[in-house]
């Protein structure tokens, strides 16, 4: 399941009891997490939901200390498996950019004892070694697993925007990249996720990007990696893939 999919079902069970949460939804996938912030207050404070939703936002701006705190304010006294693993999986992607790699990895692997099998926890987990820059290996077998999966829950799935797919099949293409400069593999994986990926879902899309990008710049290929990386930025001013896309745009010269 996608972070937009999270999210959709988050709301929908905070407004269960009444009250609309098209204009929340709306900023977040319009990538205005500000505006989601605020919106967002209303909304089941004080429960572990709002603590998870929150914290996934905070995780989006950059506010990663406040991140942390909130999303370990959810854990305590959840009693929720599926809950309890999704609040762990957001905090070790909050970690992951903390720089504290082995926490990340610890508590990745407690969403996944937690929660059924997701492309998203396997997809997390392969993007951390990536960022990382060790256990090359490691990264390949988890997105891999994740596109499995994905590309399994793909067939059964009637959203024509398979997000989910769309994530894990980027994210596979930059640990392919890592692992074997396959060139011909990632311009086949590029043209995949362009056809999967909803450009007006800014978040997937700037994830989509960033990681295409990244892929691309392992190949030393500096015009699709800067493309790439231009789009991530632009999808998303807001949020860490677009603050990553434009840091390594710095890099490149561009």
């Amino acid at each position: 399941m996608s972070f937009f999919k999270i999210v959709t079902k988050t709301f929908a069970r905070f407004s269960a009891g009444g009250g609309g949460s098209d204009p929340v939804l709306s900023a977040y996938r319009e990538g205005d997490y500000q505006l989601a912030l605020k919106k967002c207050e209303s909304l089941g404070k004080n429960s572990q939901r709002h603590f998870h939703f929150k914290g996934m936002l905070l995780y989006k701006v950059g506010r990663l200390e406040d991140s942390e705190r909130l999303l370990r304010q959810g854990l305590v006294g959840c009693t929720d498996k599926k809950e309890l693993s999704l609040i762990h999986e957001a905090l070790g992607t909050t970690l992951v950019d903390l720089g504290r790699l082995d926490e990340a990895i610890v508590s990745f692997e407690q969403s996944l004892r937690q929660g059924p099998e997701r492309s998203a926890r396997h997809r997390a987990v392969a993007a951390a070694w990536l960022a990382a820059g060790g256990e090359p290996a490691k990264a390949l077998s988890n997105a891999q697993v994740a596109a499995r999966i994905a590309y399994s829950d793909s067939v059964a799935d009637p959203d024509p925007e398979k997000m989910d797919l769309c994530e894990a099949v980027s994210t596979l293409a930059w640990a392919v990249a890592v692992n074997a400069k396959d060139e011909w593999e990632i311009g086949k994986l590029d043209r995949e996720t362009s056809a999967l990926c909803n450009e007006k879902d800014k978040p997937a899309s700037a994830l989509m990007h960033y990681c295409m990008g990244r892929a691309y710049s392992e190949l030393g290929r500096t015009k699709p990696s800067s493309e790439h990386f231009a789009k991530a930025a632009a999808a998303e001013p807001q949020g860490n893939f677009g603050r990553l896309a434009k840091t390594a745009l710095e890099e490149i010269g561009s």
